[in-house]
């Protein structure tokens, strides 16, 4: 049998599964795109993500966003426009939107739907690119994946494991009382 931790010992242990811990989440879960480039250069320029969003529950639409029925949305962004202009958002099934690029030429818009039905199609967004040319981002609308998601399972793992990591001192503790 192993001779016991001093508490030290057992504080460094704790400290490095931490940190293995949070080393391991940053790996798999990766870091947003351009985080590395610096403020204003949101990573690829040709970019455009689309997101449905259910009910608003995923994440808070903007101030800005126009308030729908219980059912979908759709979360556009993208950069790499002309700073300080306009972008039209065409989102099948609903009037094309109207976005305003911030400072650094990237928006954000949640254009709600106006059916319950789940939205499916080609989003189209068109406007001036930062050399003035005419520019147009096309992106299909993500379908529903299958299963579990590795990334909230893995999450869930790492939690298990700093709950064990906290709980088993305290109750080798009580029972050595």
């Amino acid at each position: 049998m192993a001779p016991p931790l001093s508490p030290r010992s057992r504080r460094s242990l704790r400290v490095r599964l931490v940190g293995a811990v949070v080393a391991l989440v940053v790996a798999v879960l990766g870091v947003p795109a351009g985080a590395a480039e610096g403020p204003g250069y949101g990573g690829d320029a040709g970019g455009l993500e689309i997101e449905v969003l259910r009910d608003g529950s995923e994440v808070a639409a903007p101030a800005d966003a126009v308030a729908s029925a219980p059912g979908y949305s759709v979360r556009v962004s993208s950069q790499g426009w002309l700073a300080s202009t306009s972008v039209t958002v065409d989102v099948p099934g609903t009037s094309p939107t109207i976005a305003v690029t911030d400072e650094v030429g990237a928006f954000r818009t949640v254009v709600p739907m106006p059916t319950t039905d789940r939205p499916t199609g080609t989003v189209s967004v068109e406007g001036p690119g930062p050399d003035l040319l005419p520019r147009t981002l096309q992106g299909a609308v993500p379908t529903p994946s299958p299963g579990l998601d590795l990334r909230l399972v893995l999450l869930g793992g790492v939690g298990v494991v700093i709950a064990a990591s906290v709980a088993v001192p305290h109750l080798r503790r009580r029972d050595a009382v």
